[in-house]
């Protein structure tokens, strides 16, 4: 009897290990299928203590979100690793998809895709100074609804941001732009992420290749690429000094781009950051508003005197009358100031600033104004950036110039 007891026990044994392999060996999308962008940026605290906050944007399609983050940092040069929990912050989980209030999106159980932004927080304190300090996140698993890589269901979202605190302390870029964009089939579409740094370092802007780990690249689909992220004519690009990327997309698309801000202190690379970017290519049934260029040219970029006041007016536009505008900004330059009167269905905005000595920098301020309609059954949107220049040289009509 004994036998037969061990003989039962070691087939019931067999079968659940076999069933447990099954599990494990079950493709990511098993699990999660809600990833749709992320980043990871940091503030200093004093005392070598830095927040980090995760931001991630789940579609509403897949499972729940986490219940916590788990972080690695360290450095390799300092020999230092150590993990961290990150906290979601209290009320987040908020929806942020623009709709007309009688649509209803995925996250309140109707069609039109919905999105709600994440966020999670936690401190960690750097026992010294190194040059190399790293923060990661991976999370499972990236959007189903992705068109351009293979497989995208079994691809990890990996997120990481950089510090070099060998010098001085720092806070990390920081968006007011979210890493969701719904763009246009057949127009012009504009999309900046209102990066600013609190500090006033300067933030270069490149595209890199989506993780799916530390130092391990997705695979695009066949026609994909680095340089051709998604199906544009002409080619999508990206502007290393403001960040702007521009597209025209010819076909219905679900696309992942990743950039990289890097951002430099007296010439210095003292940190960076990765945002992935999840880009819905869509068939609109209105025409996407603008912004102009400064006081109605197309020019983006001025400069200004230092102890001079600046100001200079931007406008809006859509040739589709009906619609009814809201102009914002992302405070991308300190001490400025930025006005878009909403009593109006096209608002102006009226931006104004003094430089002072500290403005000074070989590389220029950049705010950008983001734009949105009320089209139904989606909003239509568009970022555009403002670049200034202020450095201590002689120039026409002011005793120092930019």
């Amino acid at each position: 009897m004994k036998r037969k007891n061990d003989l039962l026990s070691g087939v019931l044994y067999a079968i659940l290990i076999g069933f447990a392999t099954i599990l494990l060996l079950q493709p990511k999308q098993a699990n999660a299928t809600h990833m749709a962008g992320a980043d990871l940026t940091y503030t200093y605290l004093g005392n070598n203590q830095y927040e980090i906050r995760y931001t991630f944007y789940r579609d509403c399609v897949g499972i729940p979100a986490q219940t916590y983050i788990p972080l690695d940092f360290g450095s390799a040069t300092c020999g230092y690793f150590s993990t961290a929990t990150l906290l979601p912050i209290p009320g987040t989980g908020q929806q942020i998809t623009h709709v007309c209030p009688w649509a209803q999106t995925t996250c309140d159980g109707g069609t039109a895709t919905g999105i709600q932004k994440w966020e999670y927080t936690g401190i960690v304190t750097l026992p010294q100074a190194c040059p190399d300090w790293h923060f990661g996140a991976t999370e499972c698993c990236r959007n189903g609804a992705i068109t351009t890589l293979v497989d995208p269901l079994n691809y990890n979202m990996y997120i990481e941001a950089t510090l070099d605190n060998s010098t001085s302390n720092n806070n990390s870029a920081v968006f007011s732009n979210i890493p969701i964009a719904f763009e246009c089939i057949g127009q012009n579409n504009y999309y900046n992420h209102g990066g600013y740094d609190i500090d006033g370092d300067s933030l270069v802007y490149q595209f890199v290749v989506p993780r799916d780990l530390q130092n391990v690249p997705v695979v695009y689909a066949s026609g994909y690429s680095l340089a051709n992220p998604l199906t544009s004519s002409p080619a999508v690009t990206i502007s290393s000094t403001t960040g702007d990327i521009f597209m025209h997309p010819v076909t219905n698309e679900v696309a992942v781009l990743a950039v990289q801000i890097q951002e430099y202190r007296n010439g210095i690379l003292i940190g960076t950051v990765i945002r992935d970017i999840q880009v819905y290519i869509i068939q609109c049934n209105n025409n996407l508003p603008l912004m102009s260029g400064i006081n109605g040219t197309p020019s983006f970029s001025t400069s200004a005197c230092l102890g001079s006041t600046i100001c200079f007016d931007v406008f809006s536009s859509d040739i589709d009358a009906q619609d009814s505008l809201t102009v914002e900004w992302n405070q991308g330059i300190p001490g400025s100031t930025f006005s878009a009167p909403m009593s109006s269905t096209r608002p102006t905005g009226h931006f104004c600033w003094t430089p002072t000595p500290a403005d000074v920098r070989s590389q220029p301020w950049v705010f950008t104004v983001n734009v949105r309609d009320n089209a139904c059954p989606v909003n239509g949107e568009q970022t555009f950036s403002y670049s200034i220049l202020c450095k201590r040289t002689y120039c026409s009509g002011c005793k120092y110039g930019c």
